[in-house]
């Protein structure tokens, strides 16, 4: 994601820089389906993603970045290529992948100079087993 948008992008955490920047967080206790004889075959797994800026809108805009990219085809497009390249054991395609929870603009101020800003929508994926060739 941080190559399409061109801002650093901080894994489950801030990156270590000032705004503007995004943020990618799995979230813990999504569902699983699948068919009887393998109920877990299919995951669901939920991510938020955030976009963090100096000013409202910059905020929205990033979110706004985000959500272009943040797609089915592009999240399958990743996960082939690292796992032709060796990257990583992917074995899963993205069979759907939408907003589940857009929440509105924040502003915190965590007792520095300048306030943040930040947007973020939490998507839900539905993924299935997959050999990438």
């Amino acid at each position: 994601m941080e190559n399409a948008l061109s801002l650093p992008v901080g894994d489950s955490q801030a990156p270590d820089c000032d705004p503007p920047y995004a943020m990618i967080m799995p979230i813990v206790g999504a569902g699983l389906t699948g068919t009887l004889s393998d109920p877990e075959a299919d995951g669901m797994p939920r991510y938020q993603l955030t976009g963090v800026g100096t000013a409202a809108e910059q905020a929205n805009l990033i979110r706004d970045d985000i959500r272009k990219g943040f797609t089915r085809d592009a999240l399958n497009d990743q996960l082939r290529l690292q796992s032709i390249s060796g990257d990583t054991d992917s074995n899963r395609k993205v069979l759907r992948c939408w907003i589940d929870v857009s929440a509105s603009l924040a502003r915190a101020e965590r007792g520095l100079p300048e306030p943040y800003f930040s947007a973020f929508d939490q998507y839900l994926m539905m993924t299935t087993p997959h050999e990438w060739s």
